[in-house]
């Protein structure tokens, strides 16, 4: 099996980020996935096996990020990266009138500043830059639980 494709997908736990991740290891992508509990990472990795590879980050930690990035940069090889699909999310429902501001300020780091801290992490990778000699890499947001 040939795996020239290769995808990063956040919050792969559970939910929609791990069947997003499923769709694309079923079509032979090499799939990164980021999630926050080793263990899961041990789960998902026994369960599909060496086309999956766990990237231990929360999307608001700059660091845990950036080493993200060199691992995924030293797995592809020189490759790119073909997609990048931001699924990582929080939802605390209220109304926002009654909701405490830290709760807010939380769900924008999250769901807002983490789908850019990922982006811009990424974005060689996905060949935004200067002279890029292969297909440059695509972008999903997933924005709402709705």
């Amino acid at each position: 099996m040939s795996l020239n494709k290769s995808a990063l997908i956040t919050g792969v736990s559970t939910g929609i980020g791990m069947s997003v991740a499923e769709e694309f290891l079923n079509n032979n992508y090499l799939v990164f996935g980021s999630i926050r509990k080793k263990e899961d990472g041990k789960e998902l990795s026994k369960k599909y096996g060496n086309q999956f590879i766990p990237l231990l980050f929360d999307v608001t930690d700059l660091p845990a990020i950036q080493s993200a990035v060199n691992l995924v940069e030293e797995k592809l090889e020189g490759n790119g990266l073909n997609v990048l699909v931001n699924n990582a999310g929080i939802a605390k429902g209220g109304p926002l009138l009654f909701m405490d501001m830290q709760t807010v300020r939380y769900h924008f780091e999250v769901n807002v500043f983490g789908v850019m801290n990922v982006i811009r992490a990424f974005s060689e990778l996905l060949g935004a830059v200067e002279n890029y000699d292969k297909q440059p890499g695509r972008i999903v947001n997933i924005s709402s639980v709705s």
